[in-house]
């Protein structure tokens, strides 16, 4: 996008026809012979209306600044974050817990593992779970799998 010239400007961009997109390929994507290993969610990890649902409603706006920088860290294959976020990552800071989806493939673990890295946190954890960037949160199995590691890690530091 910067290359093109798309201006810096603070005027938000509606993102509605990419969730009716995402919407209407749902089931072509849901297929293994899906060519694009772009998709979202993890193939059959949510439930068809709960899909649904959240590519309806996650896909609002969204401002210039931030499709850039999203376009350049896919570009780049890399985590990016604003600047204060790299900034915090590198000085001693507050707990740290990096949760990765195994089947993510918009923030796959090899992305997200250097925000672990690099942070001087000195109470930091990485960990992965069997699941996709959506369903990380939302999928069947995130009551599971994801919401009680995140509840646990969060209660051990609240009674410290």
């Amino acid at each position: 996008m910067r290359r093109v010239g798309v201006p810096h400007v603070g005027v938000p961009l509606p993102l509605y026809p990419v969730g009716a997109f995402m919407r209407s390929i749902r089931r072509v994507a849901d297929s293994p012979f899906y060519p694009i290993p772009l998709r979202g969610w993890h193939a059959g990890a949510l439930e068809p209306h709960v899909l649904d649902q959240h590519l309806r409603l996650a896909f609002d706006r969204a401002g210039i600044q931030e499709m850039r920088n999203m376009f350049e860290w896919a570009a780049q294959g890399r985590f990016g974050g604003p600047p204060g976020l790299r900034r915090a990552l590198r000085r001693d800071g507050p707990p740290l817990l990096v949760l990765a989806g195994i089947n993510d493939d918009l923030a796959p673990p090899a992305s997200v593992r250097p925000a672990f890295e690099r942070s001087r946190s000195k109470d930091k954890t990485y960990k992965t779970v069997p699941l996709g960037h959506i369903d990380l949160l939302v999928g069947r199995d995130a009551p599971l799998s994801t919401w009680p590691l995140v509840t646990s890690w969060i209660e051990k530091r609240s009674a410290a």
